[in-house]
């Protein structure tokens, strides 16, 4: 329920009656929050989000008159969220992580004593997302600027990459509801500048894709896409990545315009998308299209934060 422009009330309601109770409710006005179901339909999650911490409690999915079980007890410039599988919460945290690392942590007792390592931190990747299946965990992260989707098999105990045709993409999951399937896919959304936009089913156990749906598609030997480009703004020593779209005909001696377009803020990063509408194609006819990447890496934004007062 929200009041006063934020999401503080959440309710439970016994179909049938007119009966809601009030089963929590978030104080301090900093803090939003919401409901969901893990993808194994085995625990409900509620959540507090603040821009720097986050908290959350759970129940057994068929109890919902259980008692509310925090996870981790809120703190300040924490930050975390929960998926569920099998008897362990898998918690993806920035607890002495700038780029984040997942931990498990068993349901019985999820206090950070606990805590066993899943996917150590890596200063140079950030870990954005983690989704859990019943034989696999897929992770959602950026490296040197572009996303990367990266599979664990539980099974096999094994991690390997999703290989991209593009040096320079942007993707992303699509809906995948099913925890558990007799051929378990993943429905992943792709542009390049060579496909402006289509969807992909990559098989997990084969590796491989098996099929997908194009929107439009141009015409990719007549332009040129750089990956691992560099630029260093003026009164920086930081190096930022820089995804680089041309024609081939475009002479790279000064004298073509450029578009040069980024953005870094609250770790956000701009992914090199592209669009079939005329805008985005003409783009680069003209000249050239530089994106940079500094959000992604919390180490390159937080020494340019403003702290509250």
């Amino acid at each position: 329920m929200r009041s006063r422009k934020r999401s503080d009330k959440f309710f439970r309601h016994v179909l049938g009656t007119d009966k809601s109770d009030l089963v929590y409710e978030e104080k301090d006005e900093l803090f939003d929050i919401g409901v969901s179901r893990s993808r194994d339909k085995a625990v409900i999650l509620l959540g507090a989000f603040s821009k720097t911490s986050t908290d959350f409690r759970f129940i057994p999915a068929n109890d919902p008159n259980a008692t509310w079980k925090i996870i981790v007890a809120r703190q300040a410039d924490h930050e975390y969220d929960v998926d569920h599988r099998g008897d362990l919460f898998y918690i993806r945290t920035n607890k002495g992580a700038k780029n984040f690392r997942v931990v498990t942590a068993p349901v019985s007792d999820p206090a950070e004593k606990n805590w066993k390592e899943f996917v150590a931190h890596r200063p140079a990747v950030k870990v954005e997302d983690i989704n859990l299946f019943a034989d696999y965990a897929v992770l959602s992260e950026w490296e040197n600027g572009l996303e990367q989707i990266e599979i664990v098999d539980f099974k096999q105990n094994q991690r390997h990459r999703i290989a991209f045709p593009e040096p320079v993409y942007s993707t992303g999951l699509s809906s995948n509801r099913e925890f558990n399937t007799y051929d378990p896919a993943l429905q992943l959304s792709i542009a390049d500048h060579a496909e402006f936009g289509f969807r992909l089913r990559h098989e997990l156990a084969r590796r491989r894709a098996c099929s997908n749906r194009r929107k439009c598609r141009a015409d990719s030997t007549k332009t040129i896409t750089k990956q691992n480009a560099s630029l260093r703004p003026r009164l920086t020593v930081q190096r930022f990545p820089m995804s680089v779209v041309y024609r081939k005909t475009v002479k790279l001696d000064g004298s073509a315009p450029a578009l040069l377009y980024g953005y870094g803020s609250y770790g956000i990063s701009i992914p090199p998308t592209f669009s079939a509408r005329p805008s985005g194609v003409t783009r680069s006819r003209r000249g050239l299209c530089h994106w940079t990447h500094s959000g992604w890496r919390r180490s390159w934004a937080s020494p340019g934060a403003m702290p509250a007062a």
